[in-house]
């Protein structure tokens, strides 16, 4: 007898122009909310060589999207000495040592980012996509001034005076915040400069050459006009605090509970110092403290609530019957200064961390970490270096070697469509990931309650790091790592669990 075989089958797909099928389309109304601090003081005192003076927020029970809300405020420096310009870091996050979320009832610690500086110059960049990169970029006034990294070994001083003598005639930050408000900034914008897009040094524009001006990647600093006040406006998106409760994309609605939002302010010397402007990168000329603290003024915080009765009803229904639990990320970090040219760090990561590891960091820091090298975190005279977990190599059974730029090799796939761009922007950004989520960082970011990583639950996981470098300068190692945990919502409060 003849066996019969059914046909398999396969789902249907079709194309949108022969599609029919009637549908409701349902969407967030945002409604931007802006919430002055606690107390009222929108302008907070700062401080040259301490954190500032704590600001607080609190967000009323409402649903709330916080990748969407925003920090704002505006800074004033006072002139600076004779010939002096005031520099400020290219990544206006800098302003913030560090940032808890706390919900206030249950009083459960949902984000704390400590060396928040660090975190941003170190994964910020990394984890932006670059279409969101381009579309945060205010263009009319921003000088040019770029470090054009050169590889390891080498010295860009020639290239440097030829970019500034080429490209950075643009004008400096106003001087006034009348004008600076028209032009705010916000975490990082980018830098145009000549540059080979699969190479790490300049090379001339030439007839029929391809190697023109583009986009490499964030800039490094924003100057201000020799002698002069220098203003400039800044919006903070919570977005930028990736890998964090402040970075996922979704309307939450926290048991009726109100959120605290803390932030304690940088040292203005981890991010502002003065310097003379001429045909020398700020950065490797000499700085000195800006002769007179900031102003800060006109500080709030946007946030950005739900006001669909519809969508706002269902969710708080949810919550308050079923509940409501995810997968959320947390950021935690460690900085050890070690001088040696060969160096060595362990690192235990526990289940008090999380129920599973997502991702690990490393960016070696020039120490000290203030003025004109307060971010520097470019490839130095790093020459190879290896990662291992459990005391297995996690990507090459032999050290990775910057000279030849495997580097950049191993880690283009967790760089994917962010906004480094080039081997050239990784030099002068580097930071090394150990990524165990099976996406970039900037797709992990738009799946961050999706569970994921290596169970941390089970068993202790070791993280070893050892890095040779051609001198033994100082350096600040600051290694961050990503973790999940399940975010609990119900009738009863926020859990953390």
């Amino acid at each position: 007898m003849t066996e019969i075989i059914n046909p398999k089958i396969v789902e249907q797909k079709f194309a949108p122009e022969i599609t029919y099928t009637e549908a409701v389309y349902n969407h967030p109304s945002p409604l931007m909310v802006k919430i002055t601090p606690v107390g009222g003081t929108s302008n907070p005192q700062l401080s040259v060589s301490s954190v500032g003076t704590l600001s607080e927020f609190q967000i009323p029970s409402k649903i709330i999207n916080l990748s969407k809300s925003y920090l704002s405020l505006d800074l004033l420096f006072p002139a600076a000495a004779a010939g002096l310009s005031t520099i400020i870091s290219g990544n206006l996050g800098a302003i913030i040592d560090r940032i808890t979320v706390s919900s206030i009832g249950s009083n459960t610690i949902l984000c704390d980012i400590s060396n928040v500086g660090a975190y941003l110059e170190a994964t910020d960049a990394h984890q932006t996509n670059f279409t969101e990169f381009i579309k945060n970029t205010t263009q009319p006034t921003p000088p040019f001034f770029v470090v054009i990294p050169a590889s390891p070994g080498d010295t860009p001083a020639a290239v440097v005076a030829s970019v500034n003598t080429q490209y950075n005639q643009s004008p400096l930050l106003p001087t006034t915040l009348g004008v600076a408000q028209r032009s705010p900034y916000m975490d990082i914008g980018k830098a145009n400069t000549i540059t080979n897009p699969i190479g790490s040094s300049w090379t001339g524009i030439g007839s029929e050459n391809d190697n023109g001006a583009i986009t490499t990647g964030p800039r490094n600093t924003y100057i201000g006009t020799a002698a002069s006040p220098t203003a400039i406006s800044v919006k903070l998106p919570m977005s930028m605090f990736h890998s964090t409760i402040l970075g996922v994309n979704k309307n939450l609605y926290f048991s009726g509970e109100t959120l605290n939002i803390a932030i304690y302010w940088s040292a203005v010397q981890s991010y502002a110092w003065s310097a003379t402007i001429g045909t020398v990168f700020p950065a490797i000329s000499t700085g000195t403290a800006v002769p007179t603290l900031p102003l800060v003024s006109n500080l709030a915080f946007y946030a950005c609530v739900e006001q669909n009765a519809f969508l706002t009803s269902k969710l708080v229904n949810q919550v308050n019957t079923e509940g409501l639990t995810m997968p959320i990320p947390l950021v935690w970090s460690s900085k050890q200064n070690l001088s040696a040219s060969n160096q060595s760090i362990t690192l235990n990561i526990t289940k008090s961390h999380g129920n599973s590891l997502c991702w690990v960091a490393w960016a070696p820091f020039k120490n000290p970490e203030t003025l004109n090298t307060c971010k520097a975190h470019t490839t130095f005279n790093l020459e190879q270096y290896q990662t291992l977990l459990n005391q297995i190599p996690i990507l090459t059974n032999t050290p990775i070697n910057v000279v030849t730029g495997e580097h950049y090799m191993y880690n283009r796939a967790n760089l994917d469509e962010s906004c480094i761009q080039s081997l050239i922007s990784y030099n002068n950004h580097f930071t090394h990931f150990d990524n165990f989520v099976g996406f970039s960082l900037p797709k992990f970011n738009d799946n961050l309650t999706l569970a994921n990583g290596i169970d941390l639950t089970k068993e202790t996981q070791q993280y070893q790091l050892n890095s040779q470098f051609s001198t033994a300068d100082p350096i600040n190692n600051y290694i961050f790592w990503c973790a999940q945990k399940q975010l609990v919502l119900t009738r009863n409060g926020v859990m953390l669990i």
